[in-house]
């Protein structure tokens, strides 16, 4: 617990406090309350981090010299903004109570509960990449697992790992170690973006709104908050408030804050990067259509083009470039992700129409499923039509982007279009953003006086609410009972409770003390560990370590897409039972092997041990308890 405190504190100072006073003058001309600084803060302080990168991907800055621009570039914000320090108590107001409370909750639920750690989570592939900074003295990730000599940036990689790395490097600590604290501070980002946004649509609702999406689509598991995904759609929701914003109020200073969020979440995470281009691009274009201070149509249209323009341009020096690699790659690794008509239709989860084209099942990324899906897409069409007729250009503006997701899946040719060119892009997109179809809630939620759309659309709302409720209810992750299964593909989640999960976690089947014995023995010599896909996985997370074979879908995809499939087969030979000394010593020496580990929970490597143990020419045990062992390989004589 004292370890786990420290980390949460390291992490909310290194990630908060460098962008505090700039986050600061951003929420007090924005009126976006305490929350808004918390989320603001750590936006401007990824920011400063994504110029940073900017500049790692132009130049190849160090992992050193990257720490002290980023220090530098905080100090320099921090005191044009010194003045904030006078305004500090302008940023409370009494209505900030209930959203601070909520976001608060949410980051003493991730304390709790902790991050995913348990087989097949991609919690390790982030633990791995920002690893690899740090062996390299770099910022940009190229080998992460495998320690191969590959030099393409790993497309699935991005700023939260150079962050993490550089946070890693000032404190003098292993990555593990900021897992807790990372974890936390995502949830408070994500939850509090969230509730920024649901007050842009209503203030008075936006606390139940909030509380909607924290049950009924997070199911108060906040474990994969870590992930650079779920931190990446919190600033991108404060992104499009900003937006918004700025539209209403022409306060032109704040467009900093767009540059700030656009550089941020561009350089996280490719998938929130393509989401925010969209968003906010609508959110601007709608915002400025709408009548303000007297503005011809004209200049509206301009302004709103320019708004769009610049937030694309931002994340396309960063993102274009790894999206098309990634879209490349991933067909060339699996035909689900791309490529013809054909193949598109016969992937599980979409529904062909015939010569319209395919549209994808909501099942695959709405846990309540098609029915809950369908209400709240006719609730978004009602609140974009109630907002156009009541001029409300924020909560038209939300509406718009909230039909997204709508569009690309089931709105035919769009969705057939947007499955042909990536199917898992697709789905991705289209889970990330389907939190924000329980906004529309918001908009019937703080209508005053009713016409007939809007009784209808409130009478709806009710309905909406109970079904979501009745579909979602047993999904929740709280509580010691497993769930019902689903086709839903949530990442770093399981049908199981979070108190079940953590007592088969790999804490607990691997026993921090023999991982101990193990880090103690390998020290920072970067060893290469041969061990089973499982196994070599995980360990490639947890210690300073390459691995020889990970899972496909955990794979860094410029090796995988050359010899990923061979490296698997290699440790599936190596591991089998029936497996010569000739056999393994041909194999060790083909991939540089250093170490061997087994683990004990595993039944493949308990099959293996018996055979491993009774080659003494080859192994060496050097540490031994019941969840693991530990052998060097010897060299022959």
């Amino acid at each position: 617990m004292i370890d786990q405190s420290v980390s949460l504190l390291v992490v909310f100072v290194l990630g908060l406090l460098p962008g505090a006073l700039g986050g600061a003058w951003i929420a007090r001309r924005l009126d976006l309350g305490v929350v808004g600084w918390l989320v603001s803060a750590f936006a401007v302080c990824s920011g400063l981090a994504g110029v940073v990168y900017l500049f790692a991907v132009w130049m190849g800055l160090t992992l050193g010299a990257g720490i002290w621009m980023w220090l530098g570039l905080a100090f320099f914000v921090s005191a044009a903004c010194a003045g904030e320090l006078r305004h500090v108590r302008e940023l409370w107001s009494p209505g900030d109570g209930p959203g601070l409370a909520v976001v608060v909750l949410s980051g003493i639920g991730a304390f709790i509960s902790g991050p995913w750690m348990e087989i097949n989570v991609d919690t390790f592939y982030h633990l791995a990449a920002a690893r690899s900074l740090l062996h390299d003295g770099v910022l940009i990730v190229t080998n992460p697992l495998y320690g191969s000599m590959s030099t393409d940036p790993d497309p699935t990689s991005g700023l939260l790992h150079a962050m993490w790395a550089m946070w890693a490097q000032v404190k003098g600590a292993d990555p593990l170690f900021l897992v807790v604290g990372i974890t936390v501070l995502g949830a408070v980002v994500n939850v509090g973006g969230f509730w920024l946004l649901a007050r842009s649509v209503s203030a008075k609702s936006a606390t139940l709104v909030t509380g909607f999406y924290v049950v009924l689509k997070l199911f108060l598991d906040f474990r994969s908050m870590v992930y650079p995904s779920h931190i990446a759609f919190g600033l991108m929701l404060l992104g499009v408030v900003a937006v918004i914003e700025v539209m209403r109020t022409s306060r032109a200073p704040a467009w900093l804050l767009l540059a700030a969020c656009s550089v941020a979440v561009g350089g996280m995470h490719v998938g929130a990067a393509q989401i925010m281009l969209i968003s906010v691009s609508v959110a601007a274009m709608v915002v400025a259509l709408f009548p303000a201070d007297g503005r011809r149509l004209w200049k509206r249209m301009v302004r709103g083009g320019m708004a769009a323009g610049m937030c694309g341009g931002m994340i396309a020096a960063t993102v274009v470039p790894r999206v098309a690699f990634l879209t490349q790659v991933t067909t060339m690794v699996s035909p689900s992700s791309g490529g013809s008509a054909t193949a598109v239709s016969a992937v599980p989860g979409t529904v062909s129409l015939g010569w319209l084209g395919s549209i994808l099942d909501p099942a695959m990324f709405y846990e309540p499923g098609t029915v809950g899906f369908v209400l709240l897409a006719v609730l978004a069409v009602l609140a974009l039509v109630v907002s156009i007729r009541r001029g409300d250009a924020a909560a038209a503006a939300i509406s718009a982007a909230t039909l997204i997701p709508v569009v690309i899946t089931v709105v035919p040719p769009i969705s057939g279009l947007a499955l042909d060119v990536s199917f898992y892009v697709t789905r991705r997109v289209a889970s990330s953003m389907s939190p924000l179809m329980f906004l529309p809630l918001g908009v019937s939620l703080g209508l005053g006086a009713r016409g007939r759309i809007e009784s209808a659309f409130q009478s709806l709302s009710v309905v909406a609410i109970v079904v979501s409720i009745l579909l979602a209810a047993p999904f929740v992750r709280t509580v010691v009972w497993p769930t019902p299964s689903t086709q839903v593909e949530r990442i770093g989640t399981a049908n199981e409770s979070i108190w079940l999960a953590r007592e088969r976690g790999v804490f607990e089947s691997m026993d921090l003390i023999a991982l101990g014995a193990i880090r103690e023995e390998i020290g920072d010599s970067w060893p290469v560990i041969g061990a089973t896909t499982e196994t070599g996985y995980v360990l490639a997370g947890m210690l300073p370590a390459h691995t020889v074979a990970s899972w496909a879908g955990h794979s860094p995809v410029a090796v995988e897409v050359s010899e990923g499939p061979m490296r698997r087969e290699a440790m599936e030979t190596f591991f089998s039972p029936f497996s010569t000394e000739t056999v393994r010593r041909k194999i060790a020496e083909d991939w540089d092997i250093d170490y061997v580990a087994l683990w004990m929970a595993q039944q493949s490597n308990v099959e293996a041990a018996a055979c491993i143990d009774a080659q003494e020419g080859l192994f060496e045990p050097i540490v031994e308890y019941r969840s693991m062992r530990l052998y060097r390989i010897l060299s022959e004589e």
